[in-house]
């Protein structure tokens, strides 16, 4: 159905899962955190209730989309989405260095995930030969420049408020030495931000499909978490299939150089995922 022939993992397989984890501990910072937005309670209710989510301008997708996607419908829109060419899964090559979008060691997962997001979005709504390849290390000042782990909820209020630096401004991309960027890194930044986030309702695995589908379908990739895997990552798409809880294979796109994955299962749909509605213009780069 596409050019990337992902490999399929069934994330309910309990071997699978301590696998993946053990693999990813192996990187990540063990004092590592899940997301510090929390707009909802444990039945969905959005409850909009701190600083964070008015910092990061975030919203409930059912707010600001009138139609989700219905579950009789999703076989459809998804065959559409991939007939048509709409989900992120068919851009990654249009997004500069993403055929080497791994971490290399780093614990930096959700800034690799966040930039990725961010690159997608920019390419949606101002075209893919615009897109300004972006550092996702330029946003280890949110960690004081550790190798460590970080919550969602600041990666999000970071390149909201603060944005991320252009690939072009650090001398590598795994750099963690702002003293060896490029002048004016932080200035360039300010200029690469998030204007405004969807937050998806999952508190139901079903209904977080069908948010994420309405989303999907929009080209737009989605930010999300898997509690279990302790791993931040984005979705770039869904594949149909019936043998598969919720009918879906779901798509993601990994920061540990692997690339794109399908994962299947109940355990395939996020603990979190959110959303880039809209983001800033490309910047003139020297």
């Amino acid at each position: 159905m596409n050019q990337f022939s992902p490999v399929v993992i069934d994330v309910d397989d309990p071997a699978i899962r301590s696998r993946l984890y053990y693999e990813s501990r192996a990187k990540l910072d063990p004092d590592a955190k899940g997301s510090g937005i929390i707009p909802r309670d444990h039945d969905g209710k959005w409850t909009r209730g701190n600083d964070r989510c008015l910092a990061t301008n975030i919203f409930p997708v059912e707010d600001k989309i009138s139609d989700i996607i219905k579950e009789d419908d999703m076989e459809e829109v998804i065959e559409l989405c991939h007939a048509n060419k709409t989900f992120p899964t068919y851009h990654i090559d249009k997004l500069g260095h993403m055929d080497e979008w791994t971490q290399n060691g780093l614990n930096y997962c959700w800034a690799w995930g966040v930039g990725g997001c961010f690159m997608a979005c920019q390419g949606v709504e101002y075209g893919w030969d615009k897109v300004n390849e972006v550092a996702p290390v330029s946003l280890g000042w949110t960690v004081n420049w550790r190798n460590a782990g970080n919550y969602l909820g600041d990666a999000m209020e970071a390149i909201s408020t603060k944005g991320i630096a252009p690939l072009s401004y650090v001398d590598s991309q795994h750099s963690r030495n702002p003293r060896n960027y490029k002048d004016g890194w932080e200035t360039a930044a300010h200029a690469n931000t998030v204007k405004e986030w969807w937050d998806i309702d999952c508190s139901d695995s079903m209904g977080t499909v069908l948010e994420m589908l309405t989303i999907l379908a929009t080209g737009r990739p989605l930010y999300i978490a898997h509690n279990w895997w302790s791993h931040a990552l984005m979705i770039v798409g869904l594949v149909w299939d019936k043998t598969k809880p919720f009918n879906v294979r779901v798509q993601h796109y990994n920061s540990h150089g692997d690339g794109l994955i399908e994962l299947t299962g109940n355990r395939a749909i996020p603990d979190e995922a959110y959303g880039i509605r809209s983001v800033s213009p490309p910047m003139e780069l020297n």
